[in-house]
């Protein structure tokens, strides 16, 4: 086992989100680097989650959050001590307390353009979460002031704002003892109203659980429009000491043993009673090579790191909405983070998984002269490399396709296309462009919520059974397969 933490240098799988239990008590899971982390997660941490979820769209109008419902007794468990506003700086993340009297005109100069954020906590408090964007000008020797032309100048110089809190601080450390072969974890926090769950960086051991409340926050306070994105975990949490989430639902696994079977992946993952499975951890492991044009000319065995990887995310075991977004596109995470239900029966994946750059220096989406000629060669490149699409559609036979990124111009020149009906080795399948999807919303999720018709394939495989399957030919090897 790894004793010294090498986090991975491509990207950060660390976040954290909400469960439920039997009894309806909430928890949040904290998750680390290597995972297993839930497919459909957006990157969030504990203290983002207590107060409760901002969508954080890049459409200004479309970001909203969602506040839980928390009890007086229970925010207490969560804020500092009462701090005086004219010697408080950090308004970029701040809990306020307004004069009971003067809601309107609080809410009145927050709708000013430097105020980024404003939402209510409390209407029985009369707390505020509040960010205020470079509120603050600071001068040397330490000394700094408010930006007199600021919306915060005014509330504070009307005395609107009487008290501000600050958030308990929810950082989490893990350190490996080898004497107990276990984990221990340090704390900077002494109660919360939620149980507490942490993931270790090792990923050979369970998440343990680090709370207990007395008054566990319920199903019922979190919002509404939240409730079906919490996964549900049978039993009750004061019975779990550990957990291993990806039991429960698909997860990206970081490290160990994988395999290829049914043509996906499989990882292998520890479980509370000390034996092991292979789970789903991926939906599309297969390499491009066998597709890609330009894989003769330059000798390729396999994919390597210098070709640009496109965008993929994968939402749901079995899905049954295939959005087929352009390589040109830079990745979304609005599919993560949005509530939308038609997300969670959807796998989003470009018209190739690669796209031929070879270079000793490889490319990226962000340089405009790749991106140039990336535009000028895909069509080309897609009809000589379409077999990878087609594979993909022929094993999920998706219930319904939504077209992004202009892809319908370069589909068209291989399929018929008509009348919301695109044609496909011989196969039709409704197709939506992705941009219409709210004027299309009721037919798209009537199409999505039907019965998923593609490909079988286990969430779980017990290791007896995969040995056999190793043994017989049906699985392989991930480090053979690729």
């Amino acid at each position: 086992m790894l004793l010294n933490k090498e986090y991975p240098a491509t990207h950060s799988m660390s976040t954290a989100w909400y469960m439920v239990d039997d009894n309806d008590n909430v928890a949040i899971l904290d998750m680390n680097e290597n995972g297993p982390v839930p497919w459909d997660t957006p990157e969030e941490c504990i203290a983002s989650l207590v107060l409760g979820y901002d969508n954080e769209s890049r459409v200004k109008s479309e970001r909203k959050v969602f506040p839980v419902n928390l009890s007086t007794d229970q925010l207490k468990l969560l804020l500092s001590s009462p701090l005086k506003p004219d010697e408080y700086k950090w308004w970029y993340d701040a809990i306020v307390e307004i004069d009971a009297g003067r809601k309107e005109e609080f809410l009145s100069l927050t709708k000013s353009k430097d105020c980024e954020e404003v939402y209510c906590i409390s209407e029985d408090l009369h707390l505020y979460h509040l960010s205020i964007d470079d509120a603050i000008v600071y001068e040397s020797n330490n000394k700094w002031h408010v930006r007199i032309r600021s919306s915060l100048k005014k509330l504070l110089d009307e005395g609107i704002i009487i008290k501000v809190y600050e958030m308990n601080d929810f950082y989490l450390n893990d350190e490996y003892d080898k004497s107990k072969d276990d984990v221990v974890f340090t704390k900077e926090w002494e109660q919360c109203p939620y149980y507490l769950y942490a993931e270790p960086y090792w990923e050979e051991f369970l998440a343990k659980k680090l709370n207990t409340p007395d008054n566990p926050v319920k199903l019922h306070q979190m919002p509404e429009e939240l409730r079906p994105r919490i996964i549900r975990i049978p039993g009750s949490f004061d019975n779990i000491e550990y957990l291993q989430i990806a039991k429960h639902v698909p997860c990206h696994v970081s490290g160990g043993e994988s395999m290829i079977a049914y043509d996906c992946e499989y990882g292998k993952i520890p479980l509370e009673d000390g034996s092991s499975v292979y789970v789903l951890t991926d939906l599309l492991p297969e390499s491009f090579t066998p597709y890609c044009p330009e894989a003769n000319i330059h000798g390729c065995k396999s994919c390597g790191w210098n070709c640009t990887s496109c965008t993929e995310t994968q939402l749901c075991a079995y899905p049954t909405v295939l959005i087929i977004d352009s390589p040109v596109e830079t990745r979304n995470y609005e599919m993560k983070t949005s509530l939308d239900e038609l997300f969670r029966y959807s796998l989003q994946v470009s018209l190739m998984p690669k796209f031929p750059s070879i270079s000793d220096e490889g490319y990226e989406l962000r340089d405009n002269d790749y991106r140039r000629r990336l535009r000028q060669n895909l069509t080309t490149y897609y009809q000589q490399g379409r077999g990878w699409l087609e594979r993909v559609i022929d094993k999920f036979k998706p219930n319904v396709i939504l077209l992004k990124g202009g892809v319908e111009k370069i589909l068209s020149t291989v399929y018929s296309i008509d009348d919301n009906v695109i044609c496909i080795q011989g196969n039709s399948y409704p197709v939506f462009l992705y941009r219409d999807k709210k004027k299309f919303k009721a037919k798209i999720l009537e199409l999505a919520k039907l019965p998923y018709r593609g490909k079988l394939y286990p969430l779980i495989i017990p290791v007896d059974e995969m040995k056999k399957m190793l043994a017989d030919g049906a699985a392989q090897k991930y480090s053979d397969y690729c």
